[in-house]
This record gives structure tokens, C-alpha cells and sequence, in this order.
């Protein structure tokens, strides 16, 4: 059963994710964001249920589906409860948090949050006094798209909601026998890494951990310069395992995921591969 939702619902979800991603960067926000509210609004949470517990999911599921999931009954509250009971069954529980998610999905006042802009992406006008249509003003159509203040409230909530997503998905994996234990690993490691070096203040402590564990074999090939991870390159390491020189400024390919799989256990221990 979870490995039938997971096939169906994921893809669905990516489809609509990969659609609001590709209409903010037209700066199409309401498009943008009416895409972005079903895998944030509803699918995360129905993740959340099968997280938390996939054998009351099944029986309420096979029962009486709608009155299970439908919105009288699977509420904010309610998916608040699914999100925290689906963190603390997850491995890497750290890196995420129920009263934080829910302050982006549903907490109307909160002016960085995503509730005011997915009722406002699906109607022209609204009457909640948080996000009410404003006299002579119709939601988002007059908006001019040179303007960044969406680029400037969203992206980080953006990522970080991707990013629970990734980890409850992880989750699930595990309980479908994935048979690449490591592998899962390794996505977990490259997605919390890029996103620590994109939007947590500090350094980052997964960079630093790969700097000590792989530095003797970061070097660039041109100079010969040993290459450190820095919140400026990382991103670019962890996603597409290019390093970047700070003394030459070359580019090169570092065979990350080889290492991971390889040498599992060493990379684990903080001791560097032979």
C-alpha cells in the first residue's frame, strides 16, 4: 500500500512542484503559487499520515477515504499532529520542524508564510481580515512582476518545505526495502548540505564535516591548490559535484557519490578514504 501511494502521489507532487518553480521564474506568481498550495497543502500532510503511521493510514484509506482526508476532518490542526507525529518517526527528525512548517503552510499572519499567497494565486479577491483585497485592487493582477519581494519572502520557505518533503520521502523508502541503504544516505547529506549553505546563518556543519573527511583529496588539478567548502561553493558541490577553485577559479568534477558508496563507513568515522 505505501509503495503504491508513494508511485502515484510523489510524481504528482514533483509535477505541480516542478511547475510553480518554472512559473516563479517567469515571474508568473499566481500561477506560481496555485501550483505550489496541492504538494504543499495536501500532499505533504497525506505524507505526513503514512509517515506517522502507514497501518492506521491503510485502515481509515480503505474505510472511508473522504471522510478521512477531507478538509472538515483533515484540518489545520490536524495536519499539524500528522506533521509531528511523522518528524519524530523520521531519522533525521533535526532537521526538521512541525511549529515552523506549519507557520509557512497555515498561519495567515505570518507575512513570510504561504497560506495568504495560495488563497490569493486561487481568487481574485479574499475577505480574511490577514489578507484581505485591498480597495481598487484585485489579487495579484496588478502586481508588477519586476518587483522581488516574492522572490525575497518565498525562497527560503520554498526550500525548506522541499525539503521536509525530501526527508518524510527518505522515510518512506526505507519502509518500502530500498534496497541502496547508502544511497539514501547520500541524498539526505546532499540535500540538508545545500540547504544549510544556502539559508542557515553560520557555517555550515555539513561542509565542514566533508572538508575533514574528504579535504586531502579536494585539490584542483590545475594548481594543485587544496579546495575547501565554503557556503559559496558548496551548493554547487553537493548538487552537481563540481568543485570550484579560489585561487584559479577552475572548475572541476569530484566524484562525490563514488566516495559515499565506496567508502560508506570511513565517510561516517570522519577518517579520509585510501
Amino acid at each position: 500500500m505505501v509503495n503504491h501511494i508513494c508511485a502515484a502521489l510523489l510524481p504528482d507532487m514533483l509535477h505541480f512542484i516542478h511547475a510553480g518553480l518554472t512559473a516563479l521564474e517567469k515571474r508568473k506568481f499566481t500561477l506560481a503559487f496555485a501550483c505550489f498550495r496541492k504538494p504543499f497543502n495536501e500532499g505533504l500532510p497525506l505524507i505526513a499520515l503514512l509517515c506517522a503511521d502507514e497501518e492506521d493510514f491503510f485502515i481509515k484509506f480503505k474505510s472511508d477515504p473522504v471522510g478521512y482526508l477531507d478538509s472538515g476532518n483533515f484540518n489545520r490542526p490536524t495536519k499539524k499532529l500528522a506533521i509531528e507525529a511523522a518528524i519524530a518517526k523520521c531519522s533525521d527528525s533535526s532537521l526538521m520542524s512541525a511549529d515552523l512548517l506549519h507557520e509557512y503552510l497555515f498561519n495567515f499572519k505570518n507575512p513570510s508564510g504561504f497560506s495568504g499567497l495560495f488563497d490569493k494565486a486561487m481568487h481574485l479577491v479574499t475577505r480574511n481580515p490577514d489578507i484581505k483585497t485591498e480597495a481598487y485592487n484585485l489579487n495579484f493582477i496588478f502586481k508588477d512582476p519586476r518587483q522581488n519581494d516574492i522572490y525575497e519572502s518565498s525562497y527560503q520557505g520554498i526550500s525548506y518545505v522541499l525539503l521536509c518533503i525530501h526527508l518524510m520521502q527518505i522515510e518512506l523508502m526505507k519502509r518500502m526495502n530500498f534496497p541502496a541503504a547508502d544511497y539514501l544516505k547520500q541524498l539526505n547529506i546532499r540535500a540538508a548540505g545545500a540547504y544549510q549553505a544556502l539559508f542557515l546563518k553560520g557555517r555550515s556543519e555539513i561542509a565542514n564535516s566533508m572538508n575533514k573527511t574528504l579535504g586531502d583529496l579536494m585539490k584542483c588539478p590545475v594548481c594543485q591548490e587544496r579546495v575547501r567548502l565554503r557556503k559559496r561553493n558548496a551548493p554547487m558541490f553537493f548538487v552537481t559535484e563540481n568543485l570550484e577553485c579560489d585561487k584559479c577559479g577552475h572548475i572541476s568534477q569530484f566524484p562525490l557519490a563514488w566516495l559515499m558508496s565506496n567508502h560508506a563507513d570511513d565517510t561516517a568515522s570522519g577518517q579520509t578514504p585510501d
